[in-house]
């Protein structure tokens, strides 16, 4: 992406083709705001009508359904992505800022955040849906555990103590459903990302060029030690 004076001087999207006569990165990115716009204005949490496909989904599991989980993804894929556009969607005297390192970090979060949403919600299945949304729910509750025995060794604190021990036992729950299904599946970025992107796409070679510009962004997700946890499992 070239530095330039202002939002104001950039042509089309359309009108730009990348530097190396391909896509354009940025116009691509920039063709997110309008979507990022009318995300703003929902108001959450997302709550799904009663008797719907996702109201009946989301009984599986009750204390993290497949509809929260899904707007957990949009929600951090909609974050980063506008943090991405306070950078470049400037106005003068303002220029743009352009990062290297931080910008790969954040489109590579906001690429699981949105991968995540609809690989859990494009199953016609209800079981999938519901196995895949248990396979996000079961990493994140393992990271979170994590974190919490991190802050555990730091020091001793009751309300630590409890939301710990809260968590081991939401996990234990979760595990004897997928157990009892036969589900010992783990949780990978990458495969979900191709499969989200076949989902989408419905082309295989398009979703090897989509999982391509994922692994492009490892040197940035190694180099920017505040990458989100998602992003840090390949």
């Amino acid at each position: 992406m070239a530095d330039r004076t202002s939002a104001g001087s950039h042509p089309p999207a359309e009108d730009r083709p990348g530097s190396d006569g391909g896509v354009d990165d940025e116009a691509v990115v920039r063709s997110t705001f309008s979507a990022l716009d009318d995300w703003r204005k929902v108001r959450g949490p997302f709550i799904p009508v009663p008797g719907s496909d996702l109201a009946i989904d989301d009984e599986d599991w009750p204390p993290f359904g497949v509809s929260q989980v899904a707007w957990a993804g949009f929600t951090v894929a909609a974050e980063h992505l506008q943090a991405i556009r306070a950078h470049i969607d400037v106005r003068p005297p303002n220029r743009p800022n352009l990062y290297a390192f931080a910008h790969q970090t954040l489109a590579r979060t906001a690429l699981v955040g949105a991968t995540s949403a609809v690989w859990v919600l494009s199953p016609e299945e209800r079981e999938v849906r519901i196995a895949r949304a248990r396979n996000i729910v079961t990493y994140m509750q393992g990271e979170h555990l994590k974190y919490l025995r991190a802050l555990q060794e730091l020091a001793e604190h009751h309300g630590t103590d409890l939301v710990a021990s809260h968590v081991e036992m939401r996990q234990r729950e979760l595990a004897e459903k997928r157990e009892a299904d036969g589900d010992r599946a783990k949780f990978e970025t990458t495969r979900v990302i191709r499969e989200a992107a076949v989902d989408t796409f419905g082309d295989k070679n398009i979703a090897k060029e989509v999982v391509a510009e994922w692994r492009s962004g490892s040197g940035a997700r190694r180099t920017d030690s505040c990458t989100q946890s998602l992003v840090d499992q390949e």
